[in-house]
């Protein structure tokens, strides 16, 4: 299996994120995806606790950018009142969107984390550029009929990931 299917850190949820392990690996910049990462699919506007969470994260003085596949008006509206950075249609899993971010953050990919909820777009796409890669669990079941099909394919990594006890593997066990 491919290791950059592997996501370096497994948590439930982005408000799970640990700020001092970020700090200790020496990471300023954290990209965002919108859809089962933060919200639900067909939530259009981020709740109060990812509002916190964010200024939160502004306040450690992390800089912050979401990098959604989502067309323009989709993340345009999501982050309109969070106050940061946004690529829409980034091409997860290529690198154009997320070296775009990292280009308006004035970043570098070692001190960048990537939280999403999808192996195929979020977690290969950032371990491809060297980024440290967190999986969270999807917010919701209800999303689209191409997420559902990845999905169906995830679930086969994850049993590869939870069968899986050699060194080479980066992650800890994976559960639905």
């Amino acid at each position: 299996m491919n290791k950059n299917f592997i996501p370096d850190k497994l948590i439930q949820s982005f408000d799970q994120l640990n700020i001092l392990d970020l700090k200790e690996k020496k990471i300023d910049t954290i990209l965002l995806d919108i859809d089962n990462t933060l919200v639900g699919y067909r939530c259009a506007l981020p709740t109060p606790e990812v509002k916190l969470w964010i200024d939160k994260l502004k306040k450690e003085g992390f800089k912050i950018a979401i990098v959604s596949n989502a067309k323009k008006n989709r993340a345009e509206n999501f982050c309109k009142d969070l106050n940061i950075v946004y690529i829409h249609r980034a091409g997860k899993p290529a690198g154009t969107g997320i070296n775009k971010a990292l280009g308006l953050l004035d970043s570098r990919p070692t001190g960048t984390v990537f939280i999403g909820d999808q192996i195929f777009t979020d977690i290969f796409g950032a371990n491809r550029l060297g980024i440290y890669s967190v999986l969270v669990k999807p917010i919701s079941k209800d999303e689209s009929i191409y997420c559902k099909f990845k999905r169906v394919l995830e679930k086969r990594v994850h049993k590869k990931i939870n069968n899986k006890k050699s060194a080479s593997y980066k992650s800890k066990q994976i559960t639905d």
